[in-house]
């Protein structure tokens, strides 16, 4: 199981989006009240790198990869290295 299979067992509230990731940085501000986040890379050949602190450090997210963590975030920052990539963000949301 994931984290984010569990919140949504708890009762969390699932918000998923699916969207396209560029160079250029994308701030999502739906995250107020998280309990887990799952991000899921849809590439087959493009890295997406995805930022927890506000755009400051950047970690990367291979083709095919997934990031699932037990967190609360206001946002998460996404780009790629080259390119573009689709990706799933999945959050579990307290009711």
């Amino acid at each position: 199981m994931s984290n984010y299979s569990d919140a949504i067992k708890e009762g969390y509230k699932p918000q998923i989006n699916q969207s396209t990731a560029t160079t250029s940085a994308v701030k999502t501000n739906t995250l107020p009240g998280s309990k887990a986040i799952k991000l899921y890379n849809r590439s087959t050949s493009v890295s997406i790198l995805y930022s927890i602190d506000g755009g400051t450090t950047y970690l990367s997210l291979p083709p095919f990869g997934e990031f699932d963590e037990c967190m609360e975030a206001t946002a998460i920052y996404l780009k790629t290295d080259s390119g573009s990539a689709v990706y799933d963000l999945k959050v579990a949301l307290r009711q």
